[in-house]
């Protein structure tokens, strides 16, 4: 998710309103966007997002598919290597996928 900052924001939280992008610059839907700030795991709506099961982004980032079960469950954010590769097969930016 890449957030657009404005001058009034003094804090390292999201701005709701903002738009959530991929790689290359595409927002991703409204409906998905809602479904981060309702508080769905942002690696299972982006992993929805691509129209992906569990089975195919583990199979896509070289992991278990327990680990994206994991993942998704947890509100602790995955270490940056997992996450570096589920982005690269999200085509997604690795901060997208922590929890806030």
């Amino acid at each position: 998710m890449e957030f657009i900052q404005t001058s009034d924001d003094n804090n390292d939280e999201p701005d709701d309103n903002a738009p959530i992008v991929d790689l290359d610059g595409v927002t991703l839907p409204q409906h998905y966007q809602q479904a981060i700030v309702n508080g769905k795991h942002q690696l299972k709506v982006w992993r929805r997002h691509r129209d992906l099961s569990m089975g195919q982004l583990a199979k896509l980032a070289d992991v278990s598919t327990s680990t994206i079960y994991y993942v998704e469950q947890s509100s602790e954010p995955a270490d940056e290597a997992l996450l570096e590769k589920l982005a690269v097969a999200l085509h997604a930016h690795p901060e997208d996928l922590i929890p806030y």
